[in-house]
C-alpha cells in the first residue's frame, strides 16, 4: 500500500509536470494558431502512449496463437494518435484522421497477403486493426481535445488534466468505498475487486470534484482565484447541472474501460499488462479508463453542448 502511494504521488507529479510545462510552451509561441500553441508535450506523450500500448496489447494476443504486426500497429497508432495536433497545426493539413486510419487497416489487411499469412491472417489482421482502434483512434480523441481550435494556449492543457483528474479520482473512491462497504461484486468474472459500492463510492467522488472545479471557475480578482480560474476555464462554459453529468459521464464510462482492459488481461491470463510502474502495472493499466473517456467527453463538449 505504502509503494503504490509513493510510486501514485510521483506520477501525478510527474503528470502535472508534464502539463504545466505544455501550457508553458503554447503560451510562448509567437503565433496563436501555430502548432505549439495547439501544445507540444501532451500529444507527444499521446504519441507514446500509443507505441507502448500497441505492444502491450499486443503480448495479451501472443499469449495464444494470434500474432498482430506489432510495428505496423505501433506505428500506425502512433501516427493517429497525433494526427490531430499536426493536422490542426497544418502539418499534415491535406489529410484526415479517417484517411490515415483507412491507410493503418488497408495497410495492416496487405500485410498479411504479402506475409501470406496462412491459416491464422483472419485473426493477426484483425487483432492488428483492434490494436490500431483502441491504441491509436482512442488516444487521438485526447490528442483532439488538446489541440481543436478552442483549446489554444494553456487552456487545452488544464483541460486535459482536469478530465483525467475526474476520471482518476473515480478509481481513487471506489478503491475506499469498496474496501469500507463493498458488498456486492459488479461483474466479478471480469474484476472480482470491483463492486456495486465501489462505482457507487468512484461516481460521487467524481461528481464532487467536477463541482469543485465548477465553483474554482469564479472572475475573482485575487492571484490565487485567478490562477484557478484559469485552470478551470473549461468550465466557464458549463453549467452546475452540465458538471455534475460531466462527472458522471466520466466515472461511468471510465469504470466501463477498466472493465475492458480486465476482459482483455483476463482472456491473455495476465495480471498486469506489463510492469513499468510497481502497484500500478503497465501503461494500459494507467490509461484504459481515461483513453475510454476521451472521444465521450469529446463528443459531448463538442456536439452535444458545443464547448469545444
Amino acid at each position: 500500500m505504502l509503494q503504490r502511494i509513493i510510486y501514485g504521488a510521483l506520477a501525478i507529479a510527474a503528470v502535472v509536470a508534464l502539463v504545466a510545462g505544455d501550457a508553458y510552451l503554447a503560451n510562448t509561441a509567437l503565433e496563436a494558431q501555430s502548432l505549439l500553441a495547439r501544445g507540444s508535450i501532451i500529444p507527444v506523450v499521446c504519441g507514446l502512449i500509443a507505441i507502448v500500448a500497441s505492444i502491450e496489447l499486443s503480448v495479451f494476443f501472443r499469449k495464444g496463437e494470434t500474432k498482430p504486426y506489432v510495428l505496423w500497429a505501433a506505428i500506425s497508432s502512433m501516427v493517429i494518435a497525433v494526427s490531430p495536433w499536426l493536422i490542426g497545426g497544418g502539418v499534415l493539413a491535406s489529410v484526415s484522421i479517417a484517411e490515415l486510419l483507412t491507410i493503418a487497416l488497408l495497410g495492416a489487411a496487405l500485410i498479411g497477403v504479402l506475409k501470406r499469412d496462412l491459416p491464422h491472417g483472419l485473426a493477426n489482421v484483425s487483432a492488428t486493426w483492434l490494436i490500431i482502434a483502441y491504441a491509436g483512434l482512442l488516444t487521438s480523441f485526447l490528442t483532439s481535445i488538446r489541440s481543436t481550435d478552442s483549446m489554444l494556449g494553456e487552456t487545452g492543457a488544464w483541460t486535459i488534466l482536469l478530465l483525467v483528474a475526474v476520471c482518476k479520482i473515480c478509481d481513487i473512491g471506489a478503491y475506499f468505498s469498496g474496501t469500507l462497504f463493498g458488498r456486492h461484486k459488479l461483474i466479478p468474472q471480469v474484476s472480482p475487486g470491483k463492486s456495486v459500492e465501489g462505482l457507487i463510492g468512484g461516481v460521487l467522488a467524481s461528481c464532487l470534484l467536477s463541482i469543485v472545479f465548477h465553483f474554482l471557475q469564479s472572475s475573482a480578482t485575487n492571484e490565487p482565484a485567478t490562477l484557478a480560474a484559469g485552470i478551470t476555464a473549461i468550465y466557464a462554459d458549463l453549467t452546475l447541472t452540465q458538471a455534475i453529468v460531466l462527472g458522471i459521464l466520466i466515472a461511468i464510462v471510465g469504470q466501463a474501460g477498466d472493465l475492458v482492459e480486465s476482459l482483455f488481461k483476463r482472456s491473455a491470463n495476465m495480471k498486469d499488462s506489463a510492469h513499468i510502474l510497481p502497484g500500478f502495472g503497465g501503461i494500459l493499466d494507467m490509461v484504459d479508463s481515461p483513453l475510454a473517456v476521451a472521444p465521450v467527453v469529446w463528443f459531448t463538449l463538442a456536439r452535444l453542448w458545443g464547448v469545444l
